[in-house]
């Protein structure tokens, strides 16, 4: 939503190298602003009770920093099972970036 950037785009002004989100159990998308990556939410990796596809696709964060903050950073997507068990996605394209980066890149699981 415009808030949830706006708000990120401030955290960053104030001096964030990485702004993460979470808790709306569903994935909502990555950004850069001045260089830093931004992602909106993870969605959910350990959860059972839901069986929508939205809502049983997480992802990780993995992201090598630095004294100069995030130097590159992906996601991997996991699925979860019918326990509420992550399960990689290999084959899923996710955003990922590095330091430098004006937009988001879109890079496939390993």
């Amino acid at each position: 939503s415009p808030r949830q950037r706006e708000f990120a785009r401030r955290m960053i002004d104030a001096g964030a190298n990485l702004v993460v989100g979470s808790h709306p159990h569903v994935t909502q998308g990555a950004d850069m602003y001045r260089g830093v990556p931004i992602v909106y939410s993870l969605g959910n990796f350990v959860f059972n009770g839901f069986d929508t596809e939205a809502t049983t696709t997480g992802w990780l964060l993995e992201a090598s920093l630095s004294r100069r903050g995030v130097e590159r950073w992906r996601i991997r997507v996991v699925r979860l099972d019918a326990d509420g068990s992550p399960r990689p996605d290999a084959d899923a394209r996710a955003p990922c970036g590095k330091r430098g980066d004006v937009q988001v890149q879109q890079c496939q699981g390993e």
